[in-house]
């Protein structure tokens, strides 16, 4: 027998995020979301919805919202011109995730091969890094060019450019003399 695919509609999503939301504020310290809690919330859901989803379609919806939200938020982080879509259920998913170390984790490790508290904002965060890369002793600060610097590369670049003109003329008047020398060869020969 084959088994049909639960259709979630809006008002039931918002139902499995409120039934967490509660949990959640109910006991804070102790809310954990693991595979002992989604047999109670289908029941939960059952309460007011005809068709009610079961526990495995409870949890399989919920980790979809928490990739998407993942995604989302790492969408919004992105710099540049494209806003990204908007969530849905962002603000659900903010109240339930929130303190979740796979959202937010508590340490990040740079690429600079230094750990990072990850517990300040994102300014902060920003702060550090600029702080980090500056201080680094791993790798010097790169010297910002001085005019002269840039006057001279564009001196050189002019000079290289001169050369390799010069250097395509003058094989293109050999190649032309060369033809010449051909053709008139070969007329006199025609001629004879």
């Amino acid at each position: 027998m084959r088994s049909t695919r639960y259709e979630w509609k809006l008002s039931t999503t918002r139902k499995l995020l409120n039934v967490l939301e509660e949990r959640k504020m109910a006991a804070p310290e102790s809310f954990c979301i693991n595979g002992k809690i989604w047999p109670g919330i289908s029941k939960e859901i059952s309460k007011s919805e005809t068709n009610c989803p079961s526990a495995i379609q409870c949890r399989e919806k919920f980790y979809s919202l928490k990739r998407s939200y993942r995604k989302f938020l790492s969408e919004c982080k992105k710099t540049g011109n494209k806003t990204p879509k908007p969530f849905l259920y962002e603000n659900e998913m903010q109240k339930i995730l929130d303190g979740d170390p796979s959202i937010k984790p508590l340490v990040l490790r740079s690429s600079f091969g230094m750990n990072k508290d990850n517990s300040d904002s994102d300014e902060d965060t920003m702060e550090q890094e600029d702080d980090a890369s500056t201080s680094s002793t791993s790798r010097p600060p790169t010297p910002v060019p001085t005019s002269k610097t840039k006057k001279r590369k564009v001196d050189d670049m002019k000079e290289y450019f001169e050369e390799r003109d010069k250097k395509f003329f003058e094989l293109m008047r050999e190649m032309q003399n060369s033809n010449k020398e051909f053709l008139s060869k070969l007329i006199e020969k025609l001629g004879k």
